[in-house]
């Protein structure tokens, strides 16, 4: 037997024995996890929801190389090429969008690669410096304020920004907030001077949580992890949210601001009201309503993609009618259907609805494809089982003993429930040549996600590169398949 199997064949015969351990440890941790319960965990709410997890933001822009700047450089997102789309699209967006004015705009995404809980940021190029939503940061006014990004450590980040030329408006605060059962835990935010004069969050929580969303492990960022908005009546707008979204409150929160030289300028000791509402079952993509009152201002432009800043929420839905329907019912102004169509979303439908605080809320129809999925992968059912299959050749043993070691220790299949259907040299070759240097092995997960969740994980992240030229290895994913129905052994 080749020696680096060995801590693989241990990892193995303790699978049965892990979960036992699992079950105990439990038990006897009962208290301890209470008392860090985390207040924006998924709930059970699922006949509640309606629509997916906040899935784009849209920021109009007349300076593509400042966007890039920030979103690539600052928080090492890609930017697709400039989307190409028919003509006659391209005129029923303009229509929607309210872009008539502006015939030579041009569209990208920013997406984080390889990430499956961002936001998307759609970006729209305009040639002329129209009027900001948010004239000088002015974080009074109506309408989207901010994008929040999950990092590591926020005083790194800041750091790496700065050296950048990214500014923040007052550098690391930490500020306290409630845990679930008791107790406060920490939170450390940066307010970054974001493109067009909007507010951009790099938010490090406790290390008692996870992150706000995935965070790529080689980069110590995630996100696109939430957006907030402002709206003169917080409460119809959390309705809003909850009628026509069927979105819940995690937490609503009464605060106060820590004056001028806080994080949004605001005068000292005002009242500010915090709600955090999410897509029911998911943990990322959520949306944060805020009020600050007796200050909330009047919009200086209207809140419409002709005018530069953050400008709309994308969520897709299963109905466009039924959307539609939610929507009239709560009395708010709709535009559409329009045909969406381009190069890297695909084809679907989509719905212009005006909300409460006169902010554009886009739905999109369930069958985008591309960036945009319709479906939320961070709640999507986990019943549709994945076959991972790892071949190598040209193998070092003594590094991927090594490696092997360390998977073993890591409790990476454990955690995501995946385990070895094939491990070691083949019984038979029926046809070609099986070297002493090749591999196959093969792990079964309870679906994609899970898989991703195992290969994503910063722990797997970690333990990858003590088999960095080890030898050539290809990791493939299979949809498993169905056991027909004449099949009567196991």
């Amino acid at each position: 037997m080749r020696f680096w199997l060995i801590p693989l064949l241990l990892l193995i015969a303790l699978q049965a024995c892990v979960v036992d351990q699992a079950n105990i440890k439990s038990a006897q941790e009962v208290e301890p996890v209470a008392k860090i319960s985390d207040p924006l965990a998924p709930r059970n709410n699922l006949e509640q929801r309606f629509a997916s997890r906040l899935q784009a933001a849209t920021l109009i822009t007349s300076d593509i190389n400042t966007s890039q700047r920030f979103f690539v450089d600052g928080m090492g997102m890609a930017i697709t090429p400039e989307v190409e789309f028919s003509a006659s699209t391209r005129a029923q967006l303009a229509s929607a969008w309210g872009l008539e004015q502006h015939p030579n705009w041009k569209l990208y995404y920013a997406h984080r690669q390889q990430v499956d809980d961002e936001i998307i940021v759609r970006l729209i190029v305009i040639d002329q410096e129209t009027p900001r939503l948010r004239p000088d940061m002015n974080a009074t006014l109506q309408g989207i304020l901010s994008l929040g990004f999950s990092v590591e450590n926020a005083f790194l980040h800041e750091g790496q920004m700065k050296g950048l030329g990214i500014d923040s408006r007052i550098g690391v605060t930490v500020m306290d907030f409630p845990r679930a059962n008791g107790g406060t835990y920490e939170v450390g935010e940066i307010h970054y001077l974001g493109p067009e004069s909007t507010y951009m969050l790099g938010i490090s929580r406790d290390k008692d949580y996870p992150p706000l969303s995935t965070i790529d492990a080689g980069l110590g960022i995630g996100g696109p992890s939430y957006s907030a908005l402002i709206a003169d009546d917080p409460d119809q707008m959390k309705r809003f949210m909850e009628d026509v979204l069927g979105f819940e409150a995690r937490r609503d929160l009464d605060l106060t601001s820590s004056g001028p030289d806080g994080g949004l300028g605001l005068k000292v000791d005002n009242p500010m009201r915090f709600i955090q509402m999410f897509a029911p079952g998911s943990r990322a993509g959520y949306t944060i309503v805020m009020g600050v009152d007796g200050e909330v201002g009047a919009v200086e432009t209207d809140q419409s993609l002709a005018h530069r800043g953050l400008a709309m929420w994308t969520f897709t839905v299963p109905d466009l009618a039924q959307a539609q329907q939610r929507a009239s019912a709560f009395g708010a102004e709709t535009r559409g259907p329009y045909a969406v169509s381009d190069t890297v979303l695909g084809s679907s439908k989509s719905l212009i609805v005006t909300a409460p605080n006169g902010q554009l809320i886009e739905f999109v129809e369930a069958g985008a494809t591309g960036l945009m999925q319709a479906t939320d992968l961070t709640t999507a059912s986990c019943d549709k089982p994945v076959v991972m299959i790892v071949e190598g050749s040209n193998l070092d043993e003594k590094k991927f003993a090594a490696y092997g070691g360390a998977l073993a220790k890591s409790g990476l299949y454990p955690k995501t429930k995946g385990y070895y259907q094939l491990l070691g040299d083949p019984i038979y070759v029926f046809e070609g040549e099986y070297q002493p240097q090749e591999f196959v092995l093969a792990a079964r997960f309870p679906c994609a996600r899970a898989a991703r969740e195992f290969w994503y994980a910063q722990d797997y992240q970690k333990i990858k590169p003590l088999r960095e030229g080890a030898g050539a290895v290809r990791v493939m994913v299979f949809d498993e398949l169905d056991v027909p129905e004449y099949v009567d052994w196991k």
